[in-house]
């Protein structure tokens, strides 16, 4: 562990399963480093090969590194250890790890909080077209209402959570999208069931939309809270939108949950 932060190994004899991980990340097996490449080898094994790996410079060591790290598996989360894995996959000119670079920045774990700073980094990530009044703003107040409109809606799907348990007759996909107007802040969430209704199963989906509902307004508002108060006059007038896909299993399903960003379960 001498090219990379050292993080306390959880589980250094186990076998794990990558899975769900793979599903949420490019799940490319030409990839020597990637998470699909090390889904049968053992923590210890996976911690030699990624070190292995950031020692010659690969920035797909670092990133995979860093999502078993936030993710816990293998490692014990570091923020620190996270920024700096993710600062080196990003200097390697991994994009996916500039745009959760500038994520983690925007909320000030592992690194002094700043939405200039992460939108500008975000913004490099993934270039995209945006209204008329931001893309004609200047580059300090673009990069900020970048930075806080991306920041706060994915923290908004990333914390859904505190649904109550339930024995579900069937799987079920809803898709839930979070919209953001800045600089008022207003917010809009709108929540549907993916693909057909099982037969007979109207009421249950039903009361999986209404449970999902008021799980991301309680997202929301949580995440309006845990986020310093922006900067009013830095903010330019811009739509965000973040969607997120809740998977909710049957009781009788043999499936397990699918981990990440935007892929959240209902625990039974």
């Amino acid at each position: 562990m001498s090219k990379r932060p050292r993080v306390g190994s959880a589980a250094t004899a186990a076998t794990i399963a990558l899975t769900c991980l793979v599903t949420v990340v490019e799940a490319d097996e030409s990839l020597p480093y990637s998470l699909a490449a090390l889904g049968t080898l053992t923590c210890s094994q996976i911690d030699a090969k990624l070190n292995e790996g950031i020692a010659a410079g690969d920035a797909e060591a670092a990133y995979s590194s860093a999502q078993l790290l936030i993710r816990r598996v293998c490692f014990r989360y570091d923020p620190k250890a996270y920024v700096v894995l993710l600062q080196k996959a990003a200097d390697g000119g991994h994009k996916r790890a500039q745009w959760d670079l500038g994520y983690a920045i925007g909320l000030g774990e592992g690194a002094p909080q700043s939405y200039a700073k992460a939108g500008e980094l975000i913004s490099g990530a993934s270039p995209r077209t945006y209204g008329e009044k931001l893309g004609n703003a200047a580059p300090e107040q673009y990069n900020y209402t970048v930075g806080y409109g991306h920041t706060l809606i994915r923290l908004a799907t990333r914390e859904v959570n505190g649904l109550p348990r339930h024995w579900w007759k069937h799987d079920h996909v809803v898709r839930v999208e979070i919209r953001l107007h800045t600089p008022d802040g207003e917010h809009s969430i709108s929540v549907k069931r993916e693909g057909p209704v099982p037969e007979g199963g109207e009421s249950e989906v039903r009361e999986a939309e209404k449970l999902v509902l008021e799980a991301a307004e309680d997202s929301f508002r949580k995440a309006v809270k845990k986020l310093p108060a922006p900067d009013k006059a830095l903010l330019v007038e811009e739509n965000f939108v973040q969607p997120v896909n809740m998977l909710l299993y049957a009781s009788t399903s043999n499936r397990r949950p699918t981990a990440g960003e935007v892929d959240i379960y209902l625990p039974r």
